[in-house]
């Protein structure tokens, strides 16, 4: 065995990279962000199914469909598959742009736990930390995007783009909320149109965060170490 057979055969085994039998891993990070986001998604579609004509999709955010008898659990399972996605992304993360995603894990989760306040009725505690887990959703993930950009080599482009995108759905969504809250001026009869172009953009975003580096695996590693073990037999 040659020197250069056993760094790859040492490099294959590294740990926190183990295949399965196949010499791959199960599921991917960018795999396992697809499904936590169908799962929102559908979840989403069964809400709107379930509000409607009762709810206007326009008009109203998705969580005031909390007002539905099955809105809670159906934001729940939708926030749940939005956090499988996000802790997904924070394995291909860098240690800062880590953390950020971390963050926006919990706000998701903070707004499934703490319920915005019926309409009509006046913001109680629980409506207060829904809108600031709220405005940390549409936040920090352009925050993330931006920073992983700068690290993100060939991919560079794609992620600004999605980005990009990404903040402009959300300001488009969070600005209204602004004189709303300062003044009290009404909000648009758009707000719910703009926060779900704002939800598929980020998204969007959490896709181009997992997507694939190109980076060999460790399946052609091992195989090269196998090759050059046998050559050196030989």
């Amino acid at each position: 065995m040659t020197t250069q057979s056993i760094a790859l055969r040492s490099r294959a085994a590294e740990p926190g990279d183990q295949p399965d039998t196949n010499g791959a891993r199960l599921v991917s990070p960018h795999t396992t962000a697809i499904l936590g986001i169908a799962l929102a998604a559908a979840t989403l579609v069964v809400l709107e199914l379930v509000g409607a004509g009762r709810m206007d999709l326009f008009a109203q955010t998705v969580s005031d469909y909390i007002a539905l008898p099955a809105g809670a659990p159906l934001i729940g399972i939708a926030a749940a598959g939005l956090v499988t996605a996000g802790l997904a992304a924070t394995s291909t993360a860098t240690a800062v742009v880590r953390r950020v995603l971390l963050g926006w894990c919990a706000a998701v989760a903070l707004l499934a736990a703490f319920p915005t306040n019926l309409p009509n009725e006046p913001v109680h505690l629980s409506g207060q930390i829904h809108r600031c887990a709220g405005a940390l959703v549409f936040i920090l993930l352009p925050v993330a995007g931006i920073l992983a950009a700068r690290s993100a080599g060939a991919r560079r482009w794609d992620l600004t783009i999605a980005t990009v995108i990404a903040a402009i759905g959300s300001a488009a969504f969070l600005l209204p909320h602004v004189p709303h809250i300062l003044a009290g001026t009404a909000l648009p009869d758009w707000l719910g149109l703009a926060e779900r172009g704002a939800l598929v953009a980020l998204a969007a975003l959490l896709l181009r965060l997992t997507a694939p580096t190109g980076v060999p695996t460790t399946r052609p590693l091992a195989a090269a170490g196998a090759g050059v073990e046998s050559r050196s037999a030989s």
